[in-house]
């Protein structure tokens, strides 16, 4: 009888090299065979966005010499410079008025709304960008420190050199105290213990929520003196009623812009289509006649990025011309981005690891329809309701689609970059933890760094 043969470690080891293998591991193996590695390693799929990066050198373009896989490089940093724009141009029109809107909801002052609202929208991606990369082999803890050095040292010299002013004392030293604290704390956690806690989770949590709690304590203070103030000028008499303090902010005047083109229009729709295709053009043509050549290439290369954005994320910003109102627009934006984004998230959450997440958009898609039922009689009595020349009292809602569109986008950009830069990185034999803390860290401040 013979004798049967039992699996041991190392066949174990064997059998699970498929699900385990890093994608990029391929590189060190001959051109012939790198497709056919490519197409059973499940970390090719698995990791992976958008584009497959791996499949597309090893089995589409077939690559067999370094000379071929630059040129490639090459077309990989066209993708991330698009992308660059992308996420410039998400942040800067539609992202951080978002958040300033949400702030002036909340009636928050702006550095009570600088340091929550908008410390947290501007960091979210970031968030999402490391949760995603957890498991990965991915320095997280120093990527963020070299993200933060960078926006604190580069950036916040860059700022005081273009634009000199003089800083509070007092709220400059509160602020570096506790982010030298905070990191200090979570440095010392990292090195005494192989693994965080819970308990230390919630303290290091505890310590920024301590830091929001003086900071709101901070404004009370302030304003309490202010009112003090104002009753010392009151009684010193009424010839100090007008007393003013030099260098006042200058403020938006919302219902100015709000109402600067309402005019009594023939009908509700007059010049709705012209309208619509001013909001949707790609290129102003006042701008394009006075640009040069250089800013002209940068128009056309910023074209598509500018047109999926109109149509995707409705436009909410005070501080411009009808705060950013366009009937026709706006109305089919009411049923297009929720339908949008229910297809976009329901593919991205639920996702088969074995293909690529978008493949199932085809099926998810009936999700995306079933919101129409609500949205299109929505969108329709929007539209009656509506006038060209002015917003509607409810325009400030559409800031709901405009957060949840952006993030997604913000989202879908960071990672997407994420990737190209990894795969640049192992093409070009440059370690992940220096690209994390160097070029990518880098390039995602100077895009959402507004």
């Amino acid at each position: 009888m013979p004798e049967i043969y039992e699996p041991n470690a190392l066949d174990r080891e064997f059998d699970e090299f498929w699900t385990k293998v890093n994608c990029f591991a391929v590189m060190d193996f001959p051109y012939d065979q790198r497709c056919e590695f490519v197409r059973n390693a499940n970390n090719c799929i698995q990791g992976t966005n958008f584009v497959p990066y791996m499949h597309l050198l090893a089995c589409d373009f077939k690559c067999r010499n370094v000379f071929q896989e630059h040129i490639f490089v090459s077309l990989f940093l066209i993708l991330c410079f698009e992308l660059l724009l992308f996420l410039s141009n998400v942040a800067h029109y539609y992202y951080t008025p978002a958040l300033k809107v949400v702030s002036r909801m909340l009636h928050m002052n702006e550095h009570l709304a600088g340091v929550t609202i908008m410390a947290l929208g501007n960091t979210l991606p970031d968030l999402f960008a490391n949760m995603w990369a957890i498991y990965d082999d991915t320095a997280v803890f120093a990527n963020c420190l070299s993200s933060a050095l960078f926006v604190t040292m580069f950036t916040g010299g860059l700022v005081c050199y273009i634009s000199p002013f003089r800083m509070s004392a007092y709220d400059t030293v509160r602020d570096l105290l506790f982010f030298m604290f905070g990191v200090m704390l979570l440095e010392y956690i990292i090195i005494t213990e192989e693994s965080v806690t819970i308990a230390e989770c919630i303290l290091m949590m505890t310590v920024y929520v301590i830091y929001l709690i003086v900071n709101v304590i901070d404004v009370y203070i302030i304003k309490r003196n202010l009112k003090f103030e104002y009753r010392v000028f009151c009684e010193l008499g009424p010839e100090n009623m007008n007393y003013k303090v030099g260098n006042e902010r200058v403020t938006i005047e919302m219902e100015a812009n709000r109402h600067i083109t309402y005019r009594r229009a023939p009908s509700k729709n007059h010049r709705l289509f012209r309208e619509f295709f001013s909001a949707i053009l790609l290129i102003k043509l006042n701008e394009w006649r006075q640009a040069t050549m250089l800013l002209r290439a940068f128009y056309i290369a910023r074209a598509p990025v500018v047109f999926l954005s109109v149509l995707y994320i409705p436009l909410v910003d005070y501080e411009l011309k009808k705060n950013g109102w366009s009937k026709l627009l706006n109305c089919i934006q009411i049923f297009l981005n929720p339908a949008f984004t229910i297809t976009m998230g329901k593919a991205m959450v639920f996702r088969d690891r074995s293909m690529l997440w978008y493949y199932n958009i085809p099926y998810d898609f009936k999700y995306g329809l079933y919101s129409l039922v609500v949205t299109v009689p929505i969108a329709i009595v929007v539209f009656f309701h509506s006038n060209t020349s002015a917003p509607t009292p409810y325009h400030w809602m559409f800031t709901i689609m405009k957060l949840t569109g952006s993030m997604i986008l913000t989202f879908q950009c960071l990672t997407e970059k994420s990737l190209i830069t990894d795969v640049l990185g192992h093409m070009l034999k440059v370690s992940a933890d220096f690209m994390g803390a160097t070029v990518k860290f880098i390039a995602n401040s100077l895009s959402m760094r507004k």
